[in-house]
């Protein structure tokens, strides 16, 4: 059966995923609040994606691993560590701030078999992070089991928030690295094609920039 329990909502133009970190600027008055409370109790609260519609149906527990720096006037910069995904079932407005009660879930089958994915699309990063630059080290990608990889391969900055939004809520691993083998692809393929255009033309213009 499913655990539930009442949890403090973080609204944000974010989306949070399970095993990544999250720096937050704390500084709005209901929000100091929330987290001074959640450290006195020692408990988690939820992070959920704020849309022009409303809230999204499913967020991700927080965790504060770390309070960097406290200002005089309550403000403060927190590190969180995300923890379960959570579905949002009623919401109170009655206190400070938001609170649901929620129902925590995970995956159909977290130990399904993907070893031989998990490896094309973890070898397809690397490819991507040489070309690009954008992980300087990706020798990090040797941690990761298959479940966490799909998240961060979901987290990185391939991907708009609603598209993240529906990687959170999808219940299958194999489906986010699925996911994320697709558009590895199409931008490894953009950014070959980027560079012998660039060969031909002798300057730093592109394709894209050319046709768009």
């Amino acid at each position: 059966m499913a655990e539930t329990q009442n949890l403090p909502l973080f609204p944000l133009n974010a989306v949070l995923f399970p095993n990544m970190p999250l720096p937050l600027h704390v500084f709005e008055p209901r929000y100091k609040k929330m987290i001074n409370d959640c450290l006195k109790m020692g408990s988690d609260f939820g992070v959920v994606l704020a849309q022009p519609n409303g809230l999204a149906k499913v967020g991700t527990s927080a965790r504060i691993e770390n309070v960097l720096q406290t200002f005089e006037d309550g403000r403060m910069n927190i590190l969180t560590l995300g923890q379960s995904r959570f579905r949002i079932g009623a919401i109170s407005d009655t206190s400070a701030y938001l609170t649901a009660k929620v129902e925590f879930w995970d995956d159909d089958d977290p130990h399904e078999e993907v070893e031989d994915l998990f490896q094309k699309v973890r070898s397809l990063l690397k490819d991507y992070a040489r070309l690009t630059g954008k992980i300087s080290d990706s020798a990090i990608f040797e941690h990761y089991t298959a479940y966490s990889f799909s998240f961060f391969l979901a987290e990185i900055n391939m991907y708009s928030l609603p598209h993240q939004q529906q990687l959170l809520e999808l219940s299958s691993t194999r489906e986010r690295l699925e996911k994320g083998l697709q558009s590895l692809d199409f931008l490894l393929g953009r950014l070959k094609l980027d560079k012998k255009l660039q060969k031909i033309l002798g300057t730093r213009q592109t394709f894209f920039n050319i046709y768009n």
